[in-house]
């Protein structure tokens, strides 16, 4: 049961990484797997057998996510918007109470405070790029940019509220990316081997970008934490309070009709039921797994 919980928290980053506006970051706190992950991935070059044993798992449910984002749910997301979305939304408001525990009844200083609200502006004003039609790139794709591009979308991935495919989509490189996977998946199940190659030369350097970009923001996040976890968590908590603002700000709710918001408050619901009940049962069998080892 744990290890399908794993695979299940990890697709659910996985996706939330592919969809602009949803935050990889925030899930991971969510789902209370936030700081195993920043600890094992500044910790790969030192223990590579120990990191890959402890969070294999995670790792392949966000590559599950990735794929099924790509493949199915950015349909969802083109033919139903709104319930789509608010399913999110309810999944991370789900987790909050969890959430909350690593804040509460500690002692609230200034720059706790300012950490919050700072948070959340950052995450308020970032959509605000995209709705004011600013885009800083040009979406030319050739190896070297998109190591770059890798590097940049990867170090926000990560960073709790931040969408690193909104990042993405503000730099002009969304939809290239995106289409470049969407390919490679369909030369990958047809065995075009002239197409796959075509799609490597750009996938590859984006990748190894992605994952420079992780290492150094895992490093910079696992320090931080160690020297100021708890405006750290008043940090993370400003930017998951913020965070439903900056998907809903891509809702188109000019053309919502009674339906599809009776839907939506359904989605809503088992997304918040949803990661209630899974942050809970995790929470569960960490207590049980703590005494069976004497902990």
């Amino acid at each position: 049961m744990n290890k399908i919980i794993e695979v299940f928290k990890g697709a659910v980053m996985g996706i939330a990484n592919v969809i602009p506006g949803l935050s990889g970051g925030t899930i991971a706190v969510a789902m209370g797997i936030y700081e195993k992950l920043i600890n094992a991935l500044s910790d790969i070059l030192k223990h590579p057998l120990k990191v890959i044993k402890d969070v294999w798992l995670i790792v392949l449910g966000i590559l599950i996510g990735i794929v099924f984002s790509v493949v199915g749910i950015s349909y969802l997301l083109e033919h139903h918007e709104v319930p789509s979305t608010m399913l999110f939304v309810g999944f991370i408001l789900g987790s909050l109470p969890i959430i909350i525990k690593e804040v509460e009844n500690k002692k609230v200083t200034r720059s706790n405070i300012i950490a919050f609200l700072i948070m959340i502006f950052i995450v308020v004003s970032l959509p605000m790029l995209s709705l004011f039609g600013i885009n800083m790139g040009s979406g030319v794709m050739n190896p070297g940019l998109l190591f770059v591009v890798g590097m940049v979308a990867a170090a926000t991935m990560i960073v709790p509220g931040v969408s690193g495919s909104m990042v993405l989509m503000t730099i002009g490189y969304y939809d290239e990316v995106m289409q470049t996977i969407k390919d490679f998946i369909v030369s990958l199940k047809d065995m075009n081997t002239d197409s796959l190659f075509q799609d490597l030369l750009l996938l590859v350097p984006f990748g190894i970008g992605v994952l420079v970009g992780i290492f150094i923001m895992a490093k910079v996040m696992k320090w931080l934490l160690s020297k100021f976890k708890l405006t750290v968590n008043w940090a993370i908590l400003g930017l998951i309070v913020a965070s439903p603002f900056a998907i809903i700000t891509k809702i188109n709710l000019a053309q919502v009709g009674i339906i599809e918001i009776i839907v939506s408050i359904i989605t809503f619901a088992i997304g918040y039921f949803l990661a209630y009940y899974i942050c809970k049962l995790d929470e569960k069998l960490k207590k049980k797994e703590g005494k069976v080892n004497g902990k």
